[in-house]
């Protein structure tokens, strides 16, 4: 974990270590810490917002935080409404939540866009 410190004070922005410290604060049963790594890894790294949010769902799921586990869900969602593979995703851990509803919503989603194509 002081290695992940020393990272992050050399290049705040250093989204690897932001994540590493995250998974290691879950795995310490830290859950609020954890949150708030992840929390800040989206905001200093916009663009990977919706990759950590999804990463951060699935270690709350893990972890039976399934209703914050859902707000994280729905935080990818927004984020990139129109990424199928991240659907795919997202519908899998909505299942693993109990969300069944949200689960069809969003795999119809994905399975629209991830048909096979016929062999001629």
């Amino acid at each position: 974990m002081e290695h992940c410190h020393d990272s992050l004070k050399a290049q705040p922005g250093y989204l690897p270590a932001h994540l590493l410290l995250g998974k290691l604060w879950a795995d310490q049963g830290k859950l609020t810490e954890c949150v708030a790594q992840y929390e800040e890894a989206a905001r200093l790294v916009p663009r990977a917002a919706s990759q950590v949010y999804l990463e951060l769902a699935a270690i709350l799921a893990a972890n039976k935080d399934l209703i914050m586990a859902e707000t994280y869900l729905r935080k990818v969602e927004q984020a990139d409404p129109d990424n199928t593979d991240l659907a795919c995703k997202i519908a899998q851990l909505y299942q693993e939540c109990g969300l069944v509803n949200d689960a069809k919503r969003v795999s119809a989603r994905c399975q629209a866009t991830h048909q096979p194509t016929a062999s001629p």
